[in-house]
């Protein structure tokens, strides 16, 4: 059971017995008021030139906001399994190795401090994290965050609060790597802006397909400087890359669903240097899919505005419950410019190369709908009517195939009686089956490299 702690003067009797020579140990208790480290200090009468010569162990302690400024720690400071609503730290300096392991903390903030040495935030992973806000601060090592869980929360009202995640500022840098590896992010945005002098690195990110289903959060680089961008074992819904530098991009396992044109143009200038074909055209294909978008956006907005609607609020693509039906809005969107309707053919019939499985799914629904259209207008009598009772399948599904296969491999016969009309109809539904025939075909080739 935790010592309840009510004010300063409990926990500087409470403290004076956790003190030896060498550590300031909090074991054990939950503090039950706001806590300014300074004020502890001064009681303790443990500080010199605002500076703590003696390390801080932390352990099984509940906390609810805690507050550190103007302080410089001379030795290292170890928090284990410990829960707090706020940690708050500004203008402070951390001489050595600052580690958060298996803990709890709602709200971490960081200002214009200075750490030099290593540090590191474990946490709970099966507790939401709301925020991690860090401005204006310098790391001389590596900057480690581990079993992140950040997504929105009911507050008190039942209002959902957003989570960030954000690191960035004029003066922020990290000399060494920054480190997110086993996090998820739910409808979370990693924020990162600033210069990272070596690597920054991604490891299993929401890597939970068997957990969850579908891409989450955003990865969002602005006005950074980053030596190598590591993306391992990721699945992301969204990058945004805009205003940044890097020397490289290495990548493995890694899923997005869209990316930003910049975005896709860096990625895929990384994969022509690094001699990988496979990259360079999942990141064209990526490149076009964003710029299908764009255009369909484009004219989207063009039309809303002609009719005098408020363009802002329709938008195309952005909630799950319009997925099915995009192709559709996206086809009637680009059929009247060429350049967009020869990205919607190339998106929808292989994916831009990247799906033999979406290249059959084309030709076979393309040939339905022609066989339908062919059915009812290129026919004095209908071959086929549709009365739910299935009277002649094999005979409907041996006029399918027949449509289907156009270079006549089966040596099923046409059996429709066609018009004019209809032979017009064959002749074109044979084209667009071909297109989809070749674009199946086509979409192994990267597997032939």
């Amino acid at each position: 059971m935790k010592t309840q702690i009510h004010s300063y003067t409990e926990l500087q009797s409470y403290l004076r017995n956790q003190i030896d020579e060498e550590y300031i140990h909090i074991k054990d208790c939950e503090i039950i008021f706001d806590v300014n480290v300074e004020k502890i200090i001064q009681l303790l009468a443990q500080i010199t030139n605002n500076t703590v010569n003696r390390a801080i162990d932390i352990r099984n302690c509940k906390f609810r906001k805690i507050e550190v400024c103007n302080i410089t720690f001379g030795k290292e400071i170890t928090i284990i399994s410990s829960q707090f609503q706020d940690i708050y730290i500004n203008d402070t300096t951390f001489c050595q190795d600052f580690s958060v392991v298996d803990c709890i903390i709602e709200r971490t903030i960081l200002k214009n401090s200075h750490f030099n040495n290593n540090v590191s935030f474990g946490f709970d992973p099966k507790s939401i994290i709301q925020t991690i806000d860090i401005e204006d601060v310098v790391f001389d090592k590596d900057l480690e965050f581990n079993n992140l869980l950040m997504s929105k929360k009911l507050d008190k009202v039942g209002h959902r609060e957003s989570s960030s995640f954000e690191i960035y500022g004029r003066d922020t840098i990290i000399k060494h790597d920054l480190k997110i590896q086993n996090c998820i992010f739910l409808d979370s945005v990693i924020d990162v802006r600033c210069i990272i002098n070596n690597e920054f690195r991604l490891y299993s990110i929401n890597d939970i397909d068997n957990i969850f289903t579908g891409y989450m959060g955003t990865l969002r680089l602005h006005d950074s400087r980053i030596s190598i961008l590591n993306v391992m074992c990721c699945k992301l819904a969204v990058i945004d890359i805009a205003n940044s530098i890097f020397d490289n991009v290495v990548e493995s396992d890694f899923q997005c669903k869209r990316m930003t044109e910049k975005t896709a143009i860096k990625f895929r200038k990384f994969a022509i240097k690094n001699s990988d074909p496979i990259l360079e055209e999942k990141y064209t294909a990526q490149l076009y899919d964003e710029l299908l978008r764009q255009k369909t956006v484009v004219s989207f907005k063009s039309w809303i505005t002609s009719i005098g609607k408020n363009k802002n609020k329709v938008f195309v693509g952005k909630k799950k419950n319009h997925n099915f039906f995009e192709p559709i809005i996206l086809f009637f969107l680009s059929v009247f410019s060429r350049e967009s309707l020869l990205l919607w053919l190339n998106k929808y019939s292989n994916d831009f190369n990247r799906s033999w499985t979406r290249g059959v799914k084309f030709t076979l629904l393309t040939t339905l709908i022609f066989y339908f259209i062919i059915n009812y207008l290129g026919t004095d009598t209908q071959y086929f009517i549709i009365d739910f009772k299935f009277n002649n399948f094999g005979k409907v599904l041996e006029g399918y195939l027949s449509l289907l296969d156009i270079f006549n491999l089966s040596n099923v016969e046409q059996p429709m009686k066609l018009t004019i009309c209809g032979k017009f109809l064959l002749f074109i539904a044979k084209i667009v089956i071909a297109y989809g025939s070749w674009q199946t075909i086509y979409a192994f080739y990267k597997y032939k490299r």
